[in-house]
């Protein structure tokens, strides 16, 4: 399965089927044969710098923004916004562009607190960074705090099937770790029933809990998007 998705992933990039197919078992040995996680990153690193596929990655997954601001800036509440550790800021700009909105960008530390006043934003945007902190009740409280009346997630979902779940797994390594260079990955996904027992354990009411299924095929995981309110 897991050949398959890097198939389809190489595909999407224009690599062509063949070529696409190469390419898929060229990583799959990387990983049988590597002794060590480290060793694995760095030779399958090498390979997609010299094949150009970080390159190519970065110039296709600009259009991912665009998408997630389609689906978030219906449920955006009052005119300040503030978008926490997601994409450079670029849903942040997008959301200007399409908006007009005030929008700031904040990057978030492990347990820390954000540098903003209570309730200083009327919505907080988080993109699939919960299941990225060690943390997610911490980052979840923050995003409460600074908020006045909302905050919208969406996050990676568990997936029923264990194949499809390592699926997963595999692809948001190899995203985040290899394409993006990110080290902490604590692949802290969950079903939506624990996403919402989260949300409400932090005082949060689900207004909007709706399922974007795998809504990008260069990012083959499972999305929910989740609206709350204070």
């Amino acid at each position: 399965m897991v050949r398959a998705q890097l198939t389809n992933f190489f595909i999407f990039l224009g690599e062509g089927e063949q070529h696409s197919a190469v390419f898929a078992d060229v990583i799959v040995r990387i990983c049988q044969k590597a002794a060590s996680v480290e060793e694995m990153e760095k030779e399958m690193g090498k390979f997609c710098t010299d094949e150009a596929i970080t390159d190519k990655f970065g110039q296709v997954v600009h259009e991912r923004p665009a998408r997630i601001c389609r689906h978030i800036i219906p449920h955006l509440a009052g005119e300040r916004v503030l978008e926490i550790g997601s994409w450079n800021k670029m849903v942040g700009h997008g959301i200007v562009a399409m908006t007009g909105k005030h929008v700031e960008g904040t990057v978030y530390s492990e347990g820390a607190i954000l540098p903003h006043g209570t309730k200083s934003f009327d919505t907080t945007v988080c993109i699939a960074m919960l299941h990225h902190v060690n943390d997610p009740a911490k980052l979840l409280s923050e995003a409460a705090r600074v908020s006045s009346r909302r905050i919208i997630v969406i996050e990676t979902i568990n997936s029923p099937q264990e194949n499809q779940q390592m699926v997963h797994t595999f692809m948001d390594w190899f995203y985040n770790s290899i394409l993006h260079g990110l080290t902490n990955l604590p692949y802290n996904y969950r079903s939506p029933q624990e996403w919402e027992q989260l949300f409400a354990q932090n005082g949060l009411k689900v207004a909007l809990s709706k399922d974007m299924g795998v809504d990008n095929p260069l990012i083959p995981v499972h999305h929910w998007l989740y609206v709350l309110e204070r």
